[in-house]
């Protein structure tokens, strides 16, 4: 015989770990109907025993005090009949074939080598006539360069026929931008046709000049000391610099300044 409608309900309802009043909120009812309800005083709708049953996660035909329905049995499928396993079939190995293998990485060895090769960028040959060439509009208009020669600290060959020429470069900005001066390139050209190279980095031109960026309108001071031994004769100096404006445009400025210059 099952229980009453109200032990049932009371008891998913402790089960389940709501009070009466939890209850009847989620069902929009008073405590006082649901009290109604576990004391055999009223019976909810079949509607709302419905909702009851889903908030207490069990199932209707509970409530309802019907017997749950006796599973069916499944009836149970033979074991499969074991099958012998089939015999694996090895394969003779191939015969090795990798003698093309050593020409292949020779190859690409050979192209990658190549491609490294052109896409690093050719350094000029710089002569006096490189850094004389005119100026895109663009180069003339990113940076104002000239020197300031200081001819009271030059010196006369020393013992070792030495030479200092010791000077000044100014770069002024111009474009109203502001640039970041990568590398400034100093290139002392002699009368037999050879150059010398000296690379002033980003990093080097901020601990000597304080920041390696020139402010709109702003001007950055390199002081220079040259010095050529005495069987060079120096025809001048070339500037090759390299830049970065504020507006992330990469740009390259050449100046050249004759040895009277110096």
């Amino acid at each position: 015989m099952m229980p009453p409608l109200g032990q049932t309900l009371k008891a998913a309802r402790q089960a389940r770990g709501m009070t009466q009043l939890q209850l009847a909120e989620a069902l929009y009812v008073t405590r006082q109907t649901v009290s109604n309800w576990e004391n055999g005083r009223s019976e909810p709708d079949l509607e709302t025993l419905g909702r009851i049953a889903e908030l207490l996660g069990v199932e209707l035909s509970l409530l309802l005090g019907q017997e749950p329905p006796e599973p069916t049995p499944v009836a149970e499928e033979p074991p499969p009949e074991a099958v012998a396993p089939e015999e694996e079939v090895v394969q003779p190995p191939a015969p090795r074939r990798r003698w093309w293998l050593g020409w292949a990485l020779l190859v690409l060895a050979i192209i990658a080598c190549a491609a490294v090769l052109l896409v690093q960028p050719r350094e000029p040959r710089y002569t006096v006539a490189w850094f004389q060439q005119a100026a895109s509009v663009q180069e003339q208009s990113a940076l104002n360069i000239y020197i300031r020669p200081n001819n009271s600290s030059v010196t006369l060959p020393d013992e070792q026929g030495r030479t200092t020429w010791p000077f000044a470069l100014l770069l002024r900005e111009e474009a109203g931008v502001g640039v970041q001066v990568e590398q400034i390139r100093v290139v002392p050209l002699f009368a037999d046709g050879t150059h010398q190279r000296v690379d002033y980095s980003r990093d080097e031109l901020a601990s000597r000049c304080q920041s390696s960026h020139i402010d709109r309108y702003g001007v950055m001071r390199l002081f220079i000391e040259l010095a050529t031994e005495e069987e060079q004769t120096l025809t001048g100096v070339g500037f090759h610099i390299f830049i970065t404006n504020d507006k992330n445009q990469q740009i390259e400025c050449r100046y050249y300044a004759s040895a009277d210059e110096l």
